[in-house]
């Protein structure tokens, strides 16, 4: 049986409606920095992450192949996530590129909704292991 709790606990649980859109690049919203200066990129999600997985899955690309060095910083309730580079922006194109693996709370992640069933869908079109965006920095 346990052992008996000092006295009663209630927990409240709080139920909402389910969540059935995955994580889509397209609808984050991006504050892009200006060139010459070491602010950071304000990347807000369209709905909470994965902490976790937030940090691991992103990367920032200059060109579309050179790698820009930096720190992710989560925001308030994994809604957002900053990228302080560590050298100054340069003017041009770059690529928000996002692991398919990254995950809402929920469990969604960018191939497919947490409870769809996953031999049925190795079929799918949904093929791709990463998504990227693209923006200016100026």
């Amino acid at each position: 049986m346990g052992i008996p709790l000092p006295k009663n606990y209630t927990k409240r649980i709080v139920v909402v409606k389910r969540d059935n859109q995955i994580p889509d690049i397209l609808n984050w919203e991006l504050s892009v920095p200006a060139a010459n200066s070491k602010e950071a990129l304000n990347i807000k999600f369209d709905k909470s992450m994965d902490a976790i997985l937030a940090k691991e899955s992103l990367r920032i690309l200059y060109r579309g192949e050179i790698l820009v060095e930096g720190d992710y910083v989560l925001g308030k309730r994994e809604e957002s996530i900053l990228f302080k580079p560590v050298n100054t922006w340069k003017k041009g194109t770059y690529e928000l590129i996002s692991q398919s693996i990254i995950e809402d709370l929920s469990g969604n992640n960018m191939k497919r909704l947490f409870d769809t069933n996953t031999v049925e869908q190795q079929n799918s079109s949904l093929s791709e292991t990463y998504y990227k965006r693209s923006f200016i920095v100026q």
